[in-house]
């Protein structure tokens, strides 16, 4: 019985010293966890969410099968097909990826597309139309020396680069056998 009064005697002990070196508290070790749901009937234009992205300027992205929204965290703007200054392929956006250059490029299920900040606009390099303008795009990620993969369905694997011809740097699309 001594025993085991010295093991609740050092769990507390333990406890109270762990909680000490959080510099938290005991109280905060405890709190939950807080959640906001976002929905259509929060402007959400689809609640399916293939996708959730947080760019380098703090903007949330969420591909949906019913456009593209970017999230400030008090407005959404949503991006679709049919806005012709938009240049946008297609509603069902499946992935996201940001280049090194802070560039965010979009996957959707009729082909690629790379936002403009600036001009609040996508667009498609003209290097990439023939190979990836067209194709129903699943996973864009980020390689290690900068590149990007591109997965589509049925097609294969791209790798695009960035290459220098007559100091002109231009975007480049290797498909990967």
């Amino acid at each position: 019985m001594k025993s085991l009064r010295n093991a609740v005697k050092y769990y507390w002990l333990v406890t109270l010293l762990i909680a000490g070196l959080n510099k938290t508290g005991l109280a905060e070790v405890q709190k939950p966890l807080l959640f906001q749901y976002l929905t259509t009937a929060d402007g959400l234009p689809q609640n399916t969410v293939d996708y959730i992205f947080q760019d380098s300027r703090g903007f949330m992205w969420f591909a949906t099968w019913n456009g593209l929204c970017k999230y400030d965290g008090y407005n959404w703007y949503i991006f679709q097909k049919g806005e012709s200054t938009l240049n946008f392929p297609d509603n069902f956006v499946r992935t996201l990826c940001e280049d090194l250059n802070g560039n965010l490029w979009v996957g959707t299920g009729k082909g690629l597309v790379i936002y403009d900040y600036l001009k609040n606009q996508f667009f498609i390099p003209d290097a990439l139309k023939p190979q990836c303008g067209h194709l129903s795009i699943t996973n864009i990620s980020l390689g290690n020396k900068g590149e990007i993969f591109i997965c589509t369905e049925n097609h294969g694997l791209f790798r695009v680069t960035m290459e220098t011809q007559d100091d002109n740097p231009q975007l480049v699309a290797y498909s990967i056998d």
